[in-house]
């Protein structure tokens, strides 16, 4: 990452969270978009594939503690990780 201002994006792989983080990136943030890929999918990203301000870690918001490094140094966190589903959210 560079010396950009750092915005962390949870579901970053989503729908809605990857149109989040195309914003970002082209508002001149570094990206972290965090997702477990279970409702998210990589392709969603690919038109940053090869920009290194954005870092997708692959893993489940829960098991973040608000400590993380992932949040270390982040001028926003925008959360968009969640079970899409109504049923097994409430599971």
């Amino acid at each position: 990452m560079t010396g950009r201002p750092i915005a962390v994006v949870t579901g970053g792989a989503g729908f809605i969270g990857s149109h989040m983080v195309d914003v970002l990136v082209e508002r001149g943030f570094s990206v972290r978009a965090i997702d477990n890929l279970d409702g998210g999918r990589e392709e969603n990203l690919a038109p940053h594939r090869n920009n290194p301000d954005l870092v997708l870690e692959k893993r489940d918001i829960r098991s973040c503690s608000p400590d993380d490094r992932l949040f270390r140094d982040a001028r926003y966190v925008f959360h968009f990780a969640g079970i899409g589903d109504i049923v097994p959210s409430i599971e």
